[in-house]
């Protein structure tokens, strides 16, 4: 049952143009890489890699989430979701298939999207790049199933979808300007905003570890890095896994 869900979402990837897409992604990115290091004074190859990886991140993430919430709403609009879980099987397969092939098509995109950074970039800068950047799309997607069965609208799910990605990829940045204000007053309110920051840094994933485009660039990589990826990916696809499983079973379609 598994393998036959992952294998329908695949085919669903295939007929919604997602490769088209990701080749014009490809090519977008490397015209707008190509005229910015044609202005950069000095590290041409440095400043391309780094505005390359960060443009075909944004990209992947952005194509992963869409497909991932319109795949799980078309099918629930279509009445065929109502037809897999008619089927004796528990609805937690129907979770496991779909975050099967999430996992494919992450892979399939961060191999696609680290090819041509092999132009300016080391191998391995590379390989930790396209790991960490399979990671966070492989999250994204995740999220996207469980906010399609939650809010059953795209516009609502992608809203939902882009407020958090940017709040898990801006929360060291918000952290360190509750902690170091600039035309701020010390007093509680300061204490209540930095205490709030920390407190939903600690509850999200740390996006802003995942796939940093400094890696490729004059900061290096070390594979230590991705250790605390590696890691909230299995914690926090576990956590939303089970989410989207319990929201599944709690409804009835």
């Amino acid at each position: 049952m598994v393998a036959t869900i992952a294998r329908f979402t695949l085919r669903q990837a295939r007929h919604s143009r997602l490769l088209v897409l990701a080749g014009l992604l490809l090519v977008f990115a490397f015209v707008l890489t190509g005229l910015a290091g044609a202005v950069a004074l000095t590290e041409h190859a440095a400043v391309q890699a780094v505005l390359l990886a960060a443009s075909l991140r944004a990209g992947a993430v952005g194509l992963i989430a869409l497909f991932a919430v319109s795949a799980c709403l078309r099918e629930q609009d279509d009445r065929t979701l109502d037809l897999v879980l008619a089927l004796d099987a528990p609805r937690s397969h129907y979770v496991l298939g779909k975050l099967a092939a999430f996992a494919l098509i992450a892979v399939a995109l961060a191999a696609a999207c680290a090819l041509p950074l092999l132009l300016w970039s080391p191998p391995l800068a590379v390989a930790g790049w396209a790991v960490s950047l399979a990671c966070e799309a492989w999250l994204i997607a995740a999220l996207g199933l469980l906010l399609a069965f939650t809010f059953r609208q795209p516009v609502t799910a992608l809203a939902a979808l882009a407020a958090f990605y940017l709040l898990a990829r801006g929360l060291d940045a918000l952290l360190l300007l509750a902690r170091d204000p600039v035309f701020v007053h010390e007093g509680a309110f300061r204490a209540f905003v930095e205490s709030g920051i920390a407190l939903i840094a600690w509850v999200m994933p740390g996006l802003h570890r995942f796939t940093d485009a400094g890696w490729l660039g004059t900061a290096g990589f070390d594979p230590v890095l991705l250790w605390p990826v590696l890691g909230q990916t299995l914690v926090y696809g576990a956590l939303l896994a089970a989410a989207a499983a319990f929201d599944l079973y709690r409804r009835e379609f």
